[in-house]
Protein backbone atom coordinates (compact mmCIF):
# COMPACT_ATOMS: atom_id res chain seq x y z
CA UNK A 1 0.00 0.00 0.00
CA UNK A 2 2.81 2.14 0.92
CA UNK A 3 4.49 1.47 -2.11
CA UNK A 4 1.51 2.49 -4.28
CA UNK A 5 1.22 5.85 -2.61
CA UNK A 6 4.34 6.36 -3.24
CA UNK A 7 3.98 5.71 -6.76
CA UNK A 8 0.93 7.83 -7.21
CA UNK A 9 2.93 10.80 -5.43
CA UNK A 10 5.48 11.09 -7.78
CA UNK A 11 3.18 10.89 -10.68
CA UNK A 12 1.08 14.03 -8.92
CA UNK A 13 4.40 15.48 -8.66
CA UNK A 14 5.99 14.77 -12.48
CA UNK A 15 2.46 16.03 -13.63
CA UNK A 16 1.70 18.99 -11.55
CA UNK A 17 5.31 20.31 -12.99
CA UNK A 18 3.99 19.63 -16.67
CA UNK A 19 0.69 21.63 -15.78
CA UNK A 20 2.55 24.07 -14.10
CA UNK A 21 5.14 24.62 -17.07
CA UNK A 22 2.18 25.34 -19.37
CA UNK A 23 0.47 27.62 -17.08
CA UNK A 24 -1.96 25.26 -15.13
CA UNK A 25 -3.44 24.17 -19.17
CA UNK A 26 -5.59 20.95 -18.66
CA UNK A 27 -3.78 17.47 -18.93
CA UNK A 28 -6.74 16.22 -21.27
CA UNK A 29 -9.40 18.59 -23.47
CA UNK A 30 -13.23 17.48 -24.65
CA UNK A 31 -15.43 19.03 -26.61
CA UNK A 32 -18.62 19.15 -28.23
CA UNK A 33 -18.58 17.58 -32.06
CA UNK A 34 -22.09 17.73 -32.35
CA UNK A 35 -25.23 19.41 -31.53
CA UNK A 36 -28.82 18.11 -32.37
CA UNK A 37 -31.04 19.86 -33.30
CA UNK A 38 -28.43 22.59 -34.09
CA UNK A 39 -31.47 25.26 -33.71
CA UNK A 40 -33.93 25.11 -31.15
CA UNK A 41 -35.69 27.20 -28.45
CA UNK A 42 -35.51 27.50 -24.79
CA UNK A 43 -36.88 24.94 -23.14
CA UNK A 44 -36.50 22.31 -25.80
CA UNK A 45 -33.85 19.08 -25.42
CA UNK A 46 -31.04 18.93 -27.39
CA UNK A 47 -28.40 16.34 -28.01
CA UNK A 48 -24.69 16.85 -27.77
CA UNK A 49 -21.85 14.45 -28.66
CA UNK A 50 -18.88 14.93 -26.70
CA UNK A 51 -15.12 13.77 -28.42
CA UNK A 52 -12.72 11.54 -26.67
CA UNK A 53 -10.00 13.00 -24.33
CA UNK A 54 -7.71 14.40 -25.82
CA UNK A 55 -3.80 15.72 -24.99
CA UNK A 56 -3.79 19.35 -24.64
CA UNK A 57 -0.59 20.14 -27.58
CA UNK A 58 1.75 21.68 -25.31
CA UNK A 59 1.46 18.66 -22.67
CA UNK A 60 1.51 16.07 -25.32
CA UNK A 61 5.20 18.22 -26.33
CA UNK A 62 6.25 17.72 -23.03
CA UNK A 63 5.52 14.11 -22.58
CA UNK A 64 7.34 13.49 -26.00
CA UNK A 65 10.47 15.24 -24.52
CA UNK A 66 9.67 12.97 -21.00
CA UNK A 67 8.47 9.15 -23.33
CA UNK A 68 11.11 7.06 -21.47
CA UNK A 69 10.50 8.52 -18.07
CA UNK A 70 6.74 8.13 -18.25
CA UNK A 71 6.95 4.24 -19.85
CA UNK A 72 8.95 3.53 -16.61
CA UNK A 73 6.29 5.42 -14.35
CA UNK A 74 3.73 3.78 -16.24
CA UNK A 75 4.83 0.13 -15.74
CA UNK A 76 4.95 0.38 -11.93
CA UNK A 77 0.89 1.93 -11.46
CA UNK A 78 -2.10 0.39 -11.06
CA UNK A 79 -3.50 -0.76 -14.60
CA UNK A 80 -7.10 -0.56 -13.49
CA UNK A 81 -5.91 3.38 -12.37
CA UNK A 82 -7.82 4.92 -15.33
CA UNK A 83 -11.00 3.49 -14.64
CA UNK A 84 -11.12 5.18 -11.42
CA UNK A 85 -11.95 8.45 -13.20
CA UNK A 86 -14.84 9.31 -15.45
CA UNK A 87 -15.86 12.73 -16.67
CA UNK A 88 -17.67 15.08 -14.68
CA UNK A 89 -19.18 17.29 -17.09
CA UNK A 90 -21.30 20.72 -17.42
CA UNK A 91 -22.70 22.03 -20.39
CA UNK A 92 -23.01 26.15 -21.00
CA UNK A 93 -24.98 27.69 -23.48
CA UNK A 94 -23.61 30.78 -24.58
CA UNK A 95 -25.54 33.89 -22.70
CA UNK A 96 -26.08 37.58 -22.80
CA UNK A 97 -22.98 39.33 -23.17
CA UNK A 98 -19.68 37.46 -22.72
CA UNK A 99 -21.45 34.96 -20.38
CA UNK A 100 -22.32 31.62 -20.48
CA UNK A 101 -25.87 30.24 -18.81
CA UNK A 102 -25.79 26.29 -17.88
CA UNK A 103 -27.74 23.64 -19.60
CA UNK A 104 -30.77 22.29 -17.77
CA UNK A 105 -30.94 18.53 -16.95
CA UNK A 106 -27.78 17.02 -18.50
CA UNK A 107 -28.23 13.12 -18.89
CA UNK A 108 -25.71 10.94 -20.16
CA UNK A 109 -26.69 8.57 -23.23
CA UNK A 110 -24.08 6.47 -23.24
CA UNK A 111 -21.65 6.26 -26.28
CA UNK A 112 -20.46 10.25 -25.40
CA UNK A 113 -23.77 11.74 -26.08
CA UNK A 114 -25.70 13.64 -23.58
CA UNK A 115 -28.85 15.62 -24.01
CA UNK A 116 -29.56 18.87 -22.48
CA UNK A 117 -32.27 21.11 -21.59
CA UNK A 118 -32.03 24.69 -23.62
CA UNK A 119 -32.10 27.45 -20.28
CA UNK A 120 -33.57 30.45 -20.53
CA UNK A 121 -30.95 33.25 -21.52
CA UNK A 122 -29.51 31.06 -23.80
CA UNK A 123 -28.36 33.05 -26.91
CA UNK A 124 -26.89 31.63 -30.52
CA UNK A 125 -23.31 30.81 -30.22
CA UNK A 126 -20.46 27.75 -29.22
CA UNK A 127 -21.19 25.76 -26.68
CA UNK A 128 -19.02 25.21 -23.91
CA UNK A 129 -18.13 21.78 -22.12
CA UNK A 130 -16.60 21.97 -18.65
CA UNK A 131 -14.85 18.80 -16.85
CA UNK A 132 -15.49 19.34 -13.36
CA UNK A 133 -15.98 21.59 -10.85
CA UNK A 134 -14.90 24.97 -9.30
CA UNK A 135 -13.03 28.27 -11.50
CA UNK A 136 -10.25 26.34 -13.01
CA UNK A 137 -12.07 23.13 -14.64
CA UNK A 138 -11.09 22.59 -17.76
CA UNK A 139 -13.27 23.91 -20.38
CA UNK A 140 -13.67 23.46 -24.75
CA UNK A 141 -15.62 25.29 -26.67
CA UNK A 142 -18.04 23.27 -29.21
CA UNK A 143 -16.84 22.90 -32.65
CA UNK A 144 -20.16 24.11 -34.33
CA UNK A 145 -22.81 26.80 -33.38
CA UNK A 146 -25.90 26.33 -31.60
CA UNK A 147 -28.85 29.12 -32.23
CA UNK A 148 -31.85 30.18 -30.31
CA UNK A 149 -34.94 30.22 -32.40
CA UNK A 150 -37.15 32.85 -31.50
CA UNK A 151 -39.86 31.12 -34.22
CA UNK A 152 -40.87 27.67 -34.17
CA UNK A 153 -44.24 25.27 -33.50
CA UNK A 154 -45.86 23.19 -30.72
CA UNK A 155 -47.09 20.37 -30.60
CA UNK A 156 -50.09 18.74 -28.33
CA UNK A 157 -50.46 14.95 -27.72
CA UNK A 158 -53.84 14.18 -27.51
CA UNK A 159 -53.41 10.58 -28.32
CA UNK A 160 -53.04 7.45 -25.77
CA UNK A 161 -49.61 7.17 -26.62
CA UNK A 162 -46.40 8.77 -26.78
CA UNK A 163 -45.07 10.42 -29.40
CA UNK A 164 -41.94 8.92 -30.24
CA UNK A 165 -40.97 10.47 -33.46
CA UNK A 166 -41.37 13.63 -34.75
CA UNK A 167 -39.88 14.37 -38.58
CA UNK A 168 -39.31 18.00 -39.79
CA UNK A 169 -38.98 18.14 -43.71
CA UNK A 170 -37.41 14.49 -43.21
CA UNK A 171 -35.05 15.24 -40.42
CA UNK A 172 -35.66 13.49 -36.97
CA UNK A 173 -36.44 16.35 -34.01
CA UNK A 174 -36.36 14.14 -30.93
CA UNK A 175 -33.61 12.53 -29.34
CA UNK A 176 -33.32 8.57 -28.96
CA UNK A 177 -35.07 8.54 -25.28
CA UNK A 178 -37.27 11.38 -25.93
CA UNK A 179 -41.00 11.41 -25.82
CA UNK A 180 -44.18 13.40 -26.07
CA UNK A 181 -46.34 11.72 -23.46
CA UNK A 182 -50.15 11.76 -23.45
CA UNK A 183 -51.39 15.34 -22.60
CA UNK A 184 -47.99 16.93 -23.03
CA UNK A 185 -46.62 19.82 -25.19
CA UNK A 186 -43.08 19.95 -27.24
CA UNK A 187 -42.11 22.69 -28.69
CA UNK A 188 -39.39 23.21 -31.78
CA UNK A 189 -37.68 25.88 -32.68
CA UNK A 190 -37.11 26.97 -36.62
CA UNK A 191 -36.38 29.17 -38.74
CA UNK A 192 -38.73 31.28 -40.58
CA UNK A 193 -40.76 29.77 -43.17
CA UNK A 194 -43.96 27.89 -43.96
CA UNK A 195 -43.22 25.00 -45.73
CA UNK A 196 -42.58 22.55 -42.80
CA UNK A 197 -44.08 19.17 -43.19
CA UNK A 198 -44.09 16.99 -40.46
CA UNK A 199 -44.42 13.33 -39.83
CA UNK A 200 -44.91 11.91 -36.43
CA UNK A 201 -45.08 8.63 -35.23
CA UNK A 202 -47.08 7.26 -31.57
CA UNK A 203 -46.18 4.14 -29.99
CA UNK A 204 -44.32 2.77 -26.72
CA UNK A 205 -40.97 4.52 -27.80
CA UNK A 206 -39.04 4.34 -30.35
CA UNK A 207 -38.59 0.45 -30.53
CA UNK A 208 -41.98 0.23 -30.45
CA UNK A 209 -43.90 2.45 -32.45
CA UNK A 210 -47.63 2.07 -33.37
CA UNK A 211 -48.84 4.29 -35.84
CA UNK A 212 -47.19 6.87 -38.29
CA UNK A 213 -49.29 9.92 -39.26
CA UNK A 214 -48.83 13.13 -41.43
CA UNK A 215 -48.80 16.15 -39.43
CA UNK A 216 -49.46 18.31 -42.86
CA UNK A 217 -47.77 21.63 -43.81
CA UNK A 218 -47.22 23.64 -41.42
CA UNK A 219 -45.43 27.37 -40.62
CA UNK A 220 -43.16 28.63 -37.69
CA UNK A 221 -44.11 31.40 -35.76
CA UNK A 222 -43.06 33.63 -33.02
CA UNK A 223 -43.19 32.96 -29.79
CA UNK A 224 -46.01 33.79 -27.59
CA UNK A 225 -44.99 35.82 -24.46
CA UNK A 226 -48.33 35.42 -22.49
CA UNK A 227 -48.68 31.35 -23.55
CA UNK A 228 -45.20 31.00 -22.64
CA UNK A 229 -44.70 28.94 -26.24
CA UNK A 230 -44.94 28.50 -29.98
CA UNK A 231 -48.55 28.27 -31.23
CA UNK A 232 -49.91 24.44 -31.19
CA UNK A 233 -49.60 23.94 -35.06
CA UNK A 234 -49.79 19.62 -34.59
CA UNK A 235 -52.04 17.93 -32.37
CA UNK A 236 -52.27 14.14 -32.37
CA UNK A 237 -55.43 13.24 -31.86
CA UNK A 238 -56.92 10.37 -30.36
CA UNK A 239 -56.15 6.66 -31.78
CA UNK A 240 -59.03 4.94 -32.50
CA UNK A 241 -60.34 1.13 -33.25
CA UNK A 242 -61.29 2.18 -36.70
CA UNK A 243 -57.97 4.04 -37.40
CA UNK A 244 -55.67 1.01 -36.59
CA UNK A 245 -57.69 -1.30 -38.88
CA UNK A 246 -57.67 0.54 -41.90
CA UNK A 247 -53.79 1.40 -41.70
CA UNK A 248 -52.34 -1.36 -43.05
CA UNK A 249 -49.86 -1.65 -45.91
CA UNK A 250 -51.97 -2.65 -48.43
CA UNK A 251 -55.33 -1.33 -48.89
CA UNK A 252 -57.42 -0.13 -51.97
CA UNK A 253 -59.44 2.38 -52.62
CA UNK A 254 -62.75 2.85 -54.83
CA UNK A 255 -64.20 6.32 -54.49
CA UNK A 256 -65.05 7.41 -51.03
CA UNK A 257 -64.09 3.99 -49.88
CA UNK A 258 -61.23 2.38 -48.59
CA UNK A 259 -60.41 -1.51 -48.32
CA UNK A 260 -57.87 -2.80 -46.05
CA UNK A 261 -57.79 -6.49 -45.52
CA UNK A 262 -56.46 -8.64 -42.40
CA UNK A 263 -55.94 -12.54 -43.13
CA UNK A 264 -54.92 -15.42 -41.35
CA UNK A 265 -54.13 -19.05 -42.27
CA UNK A 266 -56.25 -21.88 -41.31
CA UNK A 267 -54.46 -25.17 -40.90
CA UNK A 268 -57.51 -27.33 -40.88
CA UNK A 269 -58.75 -25.92 -44.48
CA UNK A 270 -55.07 -24.90 -45.91
CA UNK A 271 -56.53 -21.74 -47.00
CA UNK A 272 -56.31 -18.37 -45.72
CA UNK A 273 -59.14 -16.51 -44.11
CA UNK A 274 -59.97 -12.68 -43.65
CA UNK A 275 -61.72 -9.43 -42.77
CA UNK A 276 -61.83 -6.90 -45.01
CA UNK A 277 -62.87 -3.37 -42.77
CA UNK A 278 -64.53 -1.02 -45.50
CA UNK A 279 -64.02 2.76 -44.33
CA UNK A 280 -66.17 5.85 -45.90
CA UNK A 281 -63.37 8.38 -45.89
CA UNK A 282 -65.84 11.53 -45.78
CA UNK A 283 -68.18 9.95 -42.47
CA UNK A 284 -65.27 8.05 -41.01
CA UNK A 285 -68.11 5.00 -40.26
CA UNK A 286 -66.46 1.16 -40.80
CA UNK A 287 -68.25 -1.99 -41.76
CA UNK A 288 -66.16 -5.66 -42.15
CA UNK A 289 -67.10 -9.01 -44.18
CA UNK A 290 -65.79 -11.53 -42.84
CA UNK A 291 -64.78 -14.37 -45.36
CA UNK A 292 -63.20 -17.58 -45.78
CA UNK A 293 -61.37 -19.87 -48.33
CA UNK A 294 -59.74 -19.41 -52.06
CA UNK A 295 -61.94 -18.32 -53.84
CA UNK A 296 -62.83 -16.02 -51.11
CA UNK A 297 -66.97 -16.76 -49.39
CA UNK A 298 -68.07 -14.05 -47.56
CA UNK A 299 -69.93 -15.24 -44.45
CA UNK A 300 -70.71 -12.39 -42.51
CA UNK A 301 -70.93 -8.47 -42.79
CA UNK A 302 -71.45 -5.99 -40.02
CA UNK A 303 -70.21 -2.98 -38.54
CA UNK A 304 -67.06 -1.69 -36.43
CA UNK A 305 -67.75 -0.04 -32.50
CA UNK A 306 -65.25 1.72 -31.04
CA UNK A 307 -64.37 0.87 -27.63
CA UNK A 308 -65.73 2.88 -24.71
CA UNK A 309 -62.05 2.38 -22.75
CA UNK A 310 -58.90 3.34 -24.48
CA UNK A 311 -56.46 3.67 -21.75
CA UNK A 312 -52.95 5.15 -21.91
CA UNK A 313 -50.40 3.05 -23.29
CA UNK A 314 -52.53 -0.22 -23.40
CA UNK A 315 -50.74 -2.58 -25.63
CA UNK A 316 -54.04 -4.74 -26.45
CA UNK A 317 -57.58 -2.76 -27.27
CA UNK A 318 -60.77 -4.93 -27.84
CA UNK A 319 -62.96 -4.18 -30.20
CA UNK A 320 -66.49 -5.56 -30.92
CA UNK A 321 -67.72 -6.50 -34.38
CA UNK A 322 -71.26 -6.35 -34.72
CA UNK A 323 -74.13 -8.30 -37.02
CA UNK A 324 -76.75 -6.03 -38.97
CA UNK A 325 -79.07 -7.92 -36.26
CA UNK A 326 -76.91 -6.01 -34.10
CA UNK A 327 -75.81 -9.33 -32.12
CA UNK A 328 -72.28 -9.79 -31.63
CA UNK A 329 -70.22 -11.46 -34.36
CA UNK A 330 -66.69 -11.47 -32.39
CA UNK A 331 -64.89 -9.37 -30.33
CA UNK A 332 -61.38 -8.48 -31.64
CA UNK A 333 -58.82 -8.38 -29.14
CA UNK A 334 -55.84 -5.76 -31.25
CA UNK A 335 -52.10 -6.55 -30.16
CA UNK A 336 -50.35 -2.64 -30.80
CA UNK A 337 -46.83 -3.56 -29.89
CA UNK A 338 -46.06 -6.61 -31.70
CA UNK A 339 -41.89 -7.14 -32.61
CA UNK A 340 -41.97 -5.94 -36.25
CA UNK A 341 -44.22 -3.14 -35.65
CA UNK A 342 -47.21 -5.02 -37.40
CA UNK A 343 -50.24 -5.23 -35.31
CA UNK A 344 -52.49 -8.54 -35.18
CA UNK A 345 -55.71 -8.78 -33.41
CA UNK A 346 -57.52 -12.65 -32.49
CA UNK A 347 -61.45 -13.66 -32.54
CA UNK A 348 -62.87 -16.68 -31.14
CA UNK A 349 -62.25 -18.92 -34.25
CA UNK A 350 -58.31 -19.17 -33.02
CA UNK A 351 -57.05 -17.59 -36.03
CA UNK A 352 -54.27 -15.02 -35.83
CA UNK A 353 -55.02 -12.11 -38.56
CA UNK A 354 -52.15 -9.53 -39.60
CA UNK A 355 -52.32 -7.19 -42.27
CA UNK A 356 -50.64 -8.80 -45.33
CA UNK A 357 -47.50 -7.23 -46.91
CA UNK A 358 -47.88 -5.06 -50.09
Amino acid sequence: MKRRTTLLAIAASFLASVASSVQAAPLLLSRIITISPAQASVGQVVEVTVSRPELDPAIAKLIQINKGKLINLASRLPSNLSSRFTPNYKVFFTGPGSSFVEGQNLTSLGNNRYSVVVPQGARTGRLKLVSGTGSLAPSSLSTGTFTVSNLGIAFFNNSQYNMVSIKVNGVEQLTSNQVVVPGGFGELGLPAGSNYRVIYSIGIDRSRPILTRDGGTVTARPFNEAEGGYPIAVTAARLTAREMLRSTPSFTLNGNLMTSRWMGFNVVTGFFDGYDFISDITTGAMSFRKWQGDPATVIATGTVIEPTNWPNQAREIAVTLRNPNNTVHANIVITLTNPGFLPTFITGDGLTYEPPLP
